[in-house]
């Protein structure tokens, strides 16, 4: 995609969400909780609340991934493109490719500091951190814990690898990448047999039974981005929203939501912040009407974001477990320059990885297809296309129902108290 047809504006906040997230980690790395500063001036009240949203700045990720990828299956849908081996290979790849490199990543650098300290990384911090591994959640490394990582059941059925606490998110994001495509099918592809649509009904409802509530909360506001997609497509509604009292308004109400989420002033604030996202959304469309550094700036950040966002944790945690070992700084000279030096440390390895693995994912989409393809010929010079297509939806059937089944006897003994509730954190 070329940069001129991208919504530059999303990209900054995709890059700026990314950045809250990794600078609110940061700080509790590094920096005493709000209570305990000795200076409670207007600038360290500002810095600390500022600091505060990497989970409000999740749900704005939640927004703009529904309007990206529900909207790209509705638009496939439209055209009647949409096909399950496309879609599952785009995402797939582009999931994969940063996570699994990410899984091992974070077996590295917790195996490092693990031998420094290894009393870090069974909770001895989460107190001090307020985050990361606690006494009722260690650090989980077992191969059983690194596959359901691998196939996005951390929070589900299991707790995140390692101390990479952000890969909660992940997991969220998958489900909804098959929930909304399971709805959509169901509901508007109506030259699908009724019979194959009923199946996607029924594993619709089963997953929805057998998810967490908590995940199934946090479709509602993934959905906020697809509901923005459908509208951005009406020639009157963009036309509305692009006007700069939209953007003036728009904006101003979702800094409000975000304080008033923060400060909980509001009931459901997860789903505040993303409403107001949401209304906000449709002004920010489109390519910026300027060039220069800036416009430089915001695409790469957020060209990196995903590798960011995902890999920044077992990195931060690491360097302050080695190298602080618990200690806490005021809003000084010393903090300051703690805090600056994480996220550039943190930034660069980010850069580093996505060049190695995230901007190479055309390269896995490629041979995925190519495989898939392959697969095709080769059933279809044995069988006729009708009985693969049978056979593809009847595999891929028999997958979710064994995993549908698979995850209510999980749930069941979640429930019963026999395993330990998945805690993210």
């Amino acid at each position: 995609m070329q940069m001129k047809t991208r919504d530059e504006k999303l990209d900054l906040i995709r890059g700026a969400s990314a950045l809250l997230v990794m600078a609110g980690h940061a700080r509790n790395f590094v920096m005493v909780d709000s209570e305990q500063l000795i200076s409670k001036s207007v600038f360290a009240k500002l810095f600390y609340l500022l600091t505060s949203l990497h989970h409000q700045a999740v749900m704005v990720f939640f927004v703009l991934s529904g309007y990206f990828v529900g909207g790209s299956v509705l638009g496939a849908i439209s055209k009647k493109r949409f096909t399950w081996s496309d879609y599952a290979t785009a995402r797939l790849s582009r999931l994969w490719m940063v996570l699994i490199p990410a899984l091992f990543l974070t077996l590295l650098l917790d195996g490092i500091g693990s031998n420094v300290l290894p009393e870090a990384y069974q909770g001895a911090f989460h107190k001090l951190f307020n985050s990361g591994p606690s006494s009722l959640s260690p650090s989980s490394y077992g191969v059983n814990t690194f596959f359901y990582n691998v196939f996005f059941l951390q929070t589900v059925v299991a707790p995140v690898f390692g101390t990479n606490g952000p890969l909660w998110s992940l997991a969220y994001e998958f489900w909804y990448y098959v929930l909304f495509p399971l709805l959509a099918c169901a509901a508007l592809t109506k030259d699908t047999h009724r019979s194959v649509r009923i199946i996607y009904i029924i594993l619709l409802a089963a997953l929805c039974f057998v998810l967490p509530h908590e995940l199934l909360v946090g479709g509602l506001i993934w959905m906020f981005g697809v509901v923005v997609w459908y509208f951005s497509n009406k020639e009157r509604f963009s036309q509305l929203s692009r006007g700069w009292v939209w953007t003036l308004v728009g904006g101003g109400v979702f800094l409000v939501s975000m304080l008033a989420a923060k400060l909980n002033m509001v009931p459901y604030p997860d789903l505040i912040v993303g409403v107001s996202f949401a209304l906000w959304m449709p002004s920010l469309l489109g390519a910026w009407g300027f060039h220069g550094w800036h416009k430089k700036l915001s695409f790469w950040f957020s060209e990196i974001s995903f590798s960011l966002y995902i890999i920044h944790f077992p990195i931060m945690f690491l360097i302050t477990t080695v190298f602080l070992r618990g200690k806490l700084f005021q809003l000084d000279f010393m903090g300051v320059i703690w805090f600056l030096g994480l996220n550039l440390v943190s930034l660069i390895i980010s850069g580093a990885f996505w060049w190695l693995f995230e901007s190479r994912t055309q390269v896995l989409r490629k041979f995925m297809k190519t495989t898939i393809a392959k697969f095709r010929s080769s059933w279809q010079r044995r069988k006729t296309s009708g009985y693969v297509f049978s056979l593809v939806h009847v595999s891929i059937t028999r997958f979710l129902v064994c995993f549908i089944v698979w995850a209510i006897s999980n749930r069941s003994l979640l429930i019963a108290g026999s395993l330990p509730k998945p805690n993210p954190w």
